[in-house]
């Protein structure tokens, strides 16, 4: 699951913690997408 919003779908690895793609993308930082959201 997430370690930020608990959220247990569409997780991947950012710095070596689960995170979902919302809170990666709130991040600014996704592994999955591109440069679709690098707006902050």
């Amino acid at each position: 699951a997430c370690v930020f919003c608990g959220n247990a779908s569409d997780n991947q690895l950012f710095h070596g913690k689960n995170v979902c793609r919302d809170c990666a993308i709130a991040m600014g930082e996704t592994v999955s997408a591109s440069s679709e959201s690098k707006a902050v």
